[in-house]
């Protein structure tokens, strides 16, 4: 039985109930961070089950694209600094402090673009009353709807560094998409996210709702240029995210049990 999040990131009345019926009925689980081993040992205190991070989803890359094919196709300049926030936009995924952060970068580097790319849901005007009241517009491309499987490569080629401001987690997959294109990450200090980066060398790790600290590393990637260092060292953990490893780790819960 693998266990992604032992809880909805969104919680409702009855979802400790309706999570202990479910989970109940496994044998073994598979837990992506110490805060999801501790939500399943919560409801199920005698768990079989093994701590291991996310495999990286590599189903996206099938065209494989240069970054200046994917900045043509997206309309963006290929000497552009380009960070990525991608996903469904909800609030606890913090992109209000990343649209915060803008206008400090907006001082510290040239031509920076943020490209936000994901459903906004119902909460879009909020988000577009804080982009004008920030005045960032022009450092902004918005993809505001669902992006199918075979259209995600583009933009994460186009990127150079993927940002992930959430104010809480247990953990994300977009983590592990952008390793699979060996793109840098930005994450907060919240659940499992720092689980699976190396601060400094794979990408940073700030503390939530901080736009300030969004800045100041967003900063120092770009001026010290550590493009090129974070993806050999993304290269270099490739095993650690890789599905054998995950095998092994299964192969490794079970046998302990038997």
């Amino acid at each position: 039985f693998l266990c992604h999040n032992v809880f909805p990131h969104e919680r409702f009345p009855m979802d400790r109930f309706l999570s202990r019926m479910a989970l109940k009925q496994g044998d073994y689980f598979i837990t992506h961070s110490k805060i999801d081993a501790d939500d399943l040992l919560s409801i199920k205190y005698d768990a079989r089950y093994i701590q291991t991070v996310l495999p990286t989803f590599n189903v996206f890359k099938n065209k494989n694209i240069s970054q200046k094919i994917a900045r043509t196709q997206l309309g963006i300049a290929y000497g552009d600094k380009v960070l990525l926030f991608f996903g469904f936009i909800r609030e606890y995924k913090g992109l209000k402090h990343l649209l915060k952060a803008m206008p400090i970068l907006k001082q510290t580097l040239s031509n920076v673009k943020l490209l936000i790319v994901g459903d906004f849901g119902d909460d879009k005007q909020d988000y577009l009353n804080l982009i004008q009241e920030l005045g960032i517009h022009s450092m902004l491309e918005i993809y505001d709807e669902y992006i199918p499987d075979q259209e995600v490569e583009k933009y994460f080629t186009a990127c150079d560094l993927v940002v992930l401001p959430y104010e809480s987690a247990t953990q994300s997959g977009i983590v592990q998409v952008a390793y699979d294109f060996e793109k840098p990450v930005v994450v907060t200090n919240v659940g499992g996210l720092p689980e699976v980066v190396e601060d400094g060398k794979t990408g940073y790790i700030v503390e939530p709702q901080k736009p300030a600290r969004l800045a100041e590393k967003i900063t120092d990637f770009f001026e010290k240029n550590k493009g090129a260092e974070f993806q050999k060292n993304i290269r270099q953990e490739a095993y650690k995210y890789s599905w054998n490893r995950m095998v092994e780790h299964i192969e490794a819960l079970i046998s302990k049990e038997n």
